[in-house]
């Protein structure tokens, strides 16, 4: 990215607290490539932000330097080259509403989403991550559910373009939270999954697809991360 437009990314970044609809809006202006680079440079500033005052975030990673200079992975729990092919997936689907399980400790791919899309939506059932990412938030076009995701389902009224399950990745709840809101998704519409290489008692996702009998997509640059999706309708 050119330096005028880093200045650019940190002077907006300064006004997200102010008004965020400036930021969104300034993001909607680019073509859909510098879209979602000027989407993730701001969240990458935001991160750097966030690691500057919150030193003990960084004791949770085993080489938090090198993270932070590879797109801050430890903030924005995403891997920035499946991030970066998610979006561009979204992108060219006409994705403009999405429903996330679980926002994670800083909000990272939320706060992406919710520049690039008309209107983001995530349940979250950890009322701590809410309340840091409050500060930020604008519920114009952006809303956040409290509560354990297997009970409040009756709280969605709406439709979606998408639904991305990154919640409790326990086999039952990936299990459930698929099966509860996949009827949630407009037809066309995107499905995924994270952290999908995961094996092991705490990761139920591949277990999930395996059973699901549907045909899924893979995102995946890593051993340990990944996103796996299908297009309603044509899985």
């Amino acid at each position: 990215m050119d330096p005028q437009r880093v200045a650019t990314t940190h002077i907006m970044l300064e006004r997200t607290m102010i008004n965020k609809k400036f930021l969104k809006d300034y993001v909607n202006n680019q073509e859909v490539l510098p879209k979602i680079d000027m989407a993730l440079s701001i969240s990458e500033q935001r991160s750097r932000d966030i690691l500057a005052v919150n030193d003990w975030y960084k004791d949770l990673y085993i080489n938090p330097d090198v993270d932070i200079v590879n797109s801050h992975p430890q903030v924005t729990q995403q891997v920035r080259e499946e991030l970066v092919d998610f979006l561009n997936l979204l992108m060219s689907n006409d994705t403009k509403t999405m429903l996330q399980i679980g926002i994670g400790h800083w909000a990272s791919t939320h706060f992406i989403l919710s520049l690039l899309l008309d209107h983001m939506t995530t349940i979250e059932y950890d009322s701590e991550f809410i309340e840091r990412y409050k500060p930020e938030m604008d519920t114009d076009f952006e809303t956040i559910i409290q509560g354990d995701s297997t009970l409040v389902h009756s709280e969605i009224d709406n439709k979606f373009d998408a639904l991305f399950i990154d919640g409790n990745h326990s086999y039952e709840y990936v299990k459930k939270d698929l099966e509860n809101y996949w009827d949630e998704v407009k037809d066309g519409g995107i499905i995924a999954l994270h952290d999908v290489n995961f094996e092991g008692e705490r990761y139920g996702s591949p277990r999930v697809l395996r059973e699901s009998g549907y045909d899924w997509n893979f995102i995946s640059y890593s051993k340990e991360v990944g996103i796996a999706y299908v297009i309603k309708g044509e899985q």
